[in-house]
């Protein structure tokens, strides 16, 4: 499996709930599931479960899994190790579905992030003090912070999608990263243009 790039508007709307998005993670590598089992993880009932699993499936972001099951319930089955987009290549038809994907994502990463801090203290040491919250500023133009950004993407390429030589010990690990204007500062600039 591989990662799958969304470059479509019914993908990309598709994945533009919370929900969606969790299904889609707990779905990688080609994992299956059923509507019930993915219910636990997301939250909801097996039948409000089952409306985004086929609303995925329409997407043609997962798929029926074949050779399980016992034919009362349907599995689904995740079709790509990751997903990813770039709002570059987005059409401005696309826009407004990306602004929508990026308001889900940011909402599963909140929760994923609230997951994390309630189960905390019950990491191992070694994973407790591993972990990370981080915020910094810094000063950059849009290129430097553009430059910035791939070259976070380029140290983390390295463990992604590990699948051989993965060392004892490992787990899979959520890196956040998030790079934002100051929004006080980008409404100076707008005020004083005017």
């Amino acid at each position: 499996m591989e990662r799958l790039q969304i470059t479509d508007s019914a993908a990309i709307r598709a994945l533009s709930h919370p929900v969606r998005l969790a299904i889609i993670s707990r779905l990688d590598k080609g994992r299956s599931a059923t509507a019930t089992e993915l219910a636990s993880v997301v939250g909801l009932s097996p039948g409000a479960t089952s409306y985004h699993l086929r609303e995925l499936a329409k997407a043609g972001l997962i798929r029926e899994a074949q050779g399980r099951g016992d034919g009362r319930e349907r599995v689904w089955q995740g079709l790509a190790d990751a997903f990813s987009y770039d709002s570059d290549e987005l059409t401005e038809e696309q826009r407004d579905d990306d602004y929508d994907l990026l308001g889900a994502m940011i909402g599963w990463q909140e929760a994923q992030t609230r997951q994390f801090y309630a189960r905390m203290k019950q990491l191992p040491r070694d994973w407790y003090d591993a972990s990370m919250f981080f915020s910094t500023r810094i000063t950059a133009t849009a290129e430097e912070l553009r430059e910035l950004t791939l070259r976070i993407r380029g140290l983390l390429a390295d463990y992604q999608g590990r699948v051989e030589q993965v060392p004892e010990g490992s787990r899979k690990v959520t890196v956040l990263f998030r790079a934002l204007p100051d929004e006080t500062e980008i409404t100076e600039e707008a005020a004083s243009a005017e």
